[in-house]
């Protein structure tokens, strides 16, 4: 799977429909690792595979949907998309589309192809006919882009759970790497309150979602020994150590991200 560069797709857990499918990150972590969020119905289906190229050396073929938009959250303003997908193929999973449906779409930008999106996993588009609380999901979508637009808000939140899951959507959308893009740093100020608010988490490893663990969004940080970090020989001790090293160095490491824009201000 050629999304080796995003840690989510090591945050997923066993479907409790089958074995062989991981359940889908939170739509917020969804929504943090995609380019283009928005609401749509799929008008018509490419008759011909094209080729992925995701990334070198991907010999994958996708299928082509033409979507009309009927609401933009985060994004392409366009009211017509082309989104490539891939369908199901042996044990791994896909999408399987058809005209009419209705759904919401997380996707990425195609690294090449401007003027395509892409559905790099099974879940980045949730149908309409398969989920009872789709109205829900887009309402959690919205306020996902609503706290990456305004992430100081949430940062600075009075509640202790605003301010960490505000910090896992940041974590999860700056260190989810693309194809062309580089690493630069987040402003000094807003790095030392995720930080913070990662360090201020629940560790004791009673998460209610893997895709939430503290653990889990500290390894995605990209420390080195040089920031002072070597992981423990102990994974017991991994937990005490990583809020330890967070809160001793929250003032002065700066979090870098993943970007093509050249600049360090925070992308929307």
């Amino acid at each position: 799977m050629l999304r080796s560069w995003t840690a989510l797709a090591l945050l997923l857990v066993t479907n409790a429909v089958t074995a062989r499918v991981m359940a889908p990150p939170p739509m917020a972590l969804r929504v943090a690792a995609s380019d283009g969020v928005f609401v749509g119905t799929v008008t018509s289906i490419g008759d011909k595979l094209v080729a992925a190229e995701l990334a070198p050396g991907d010999d994958r073929m996708m299928q082509i949907a033409e979507v009309t938009v009927s609401e933009s959250l985060l994004g392409s303003g366009s009211n017509k998309v082309k989104v490539g997908f891939f369908a199901p193929a042996g044990r791994r999973p896909g999408l399987t589309l058809t005209p009419k449906d209705v759904a919401l779409f997380t996707l990425v930008k195609h690294p090449t192809k401007k003027e395509v999106y892409v559905a790099e996993m099974y879940y980045s588009v949730l149908r309409k006919a398969d989920d009872e609380d789709f109205k829900k999901q887009i309402e959690l979508a919205k306020s996902a882009v609503k706290m990456i637009a305004n992430p100081l808000e949430g940062l600075k939140s009075k509640e202790v759970d605003v301010r960490f899951n505000t910090a896992a959507l940041l974590i999860t959308r700056y260190r989810t790497q693309r194809p062309g893009a580089k690493e630069q740093s987040v402003p000094l100020a807003e790095s030392k309150l995720i930080l913070e608010a990662l360090a201020a988490a629940d560790w004791s490893g009673r998460s209610s979602s893997p895709h939430l663990s503290p653990l889990a969004l500290f390894g995605q940080l990209g420390l080195t020994e040089k920031d002072g970090w070597t992981p423990p020989g102990d994974f017991n001790q991994f937990g005490p150590l990583a809020s330890k090293w967070l809160k001793t160095n929250a003032a002065t490491f700066k979090l870098k991200r993943w970007s093509k824009v050249s600049t360090d201000s925070p992308e929307p």
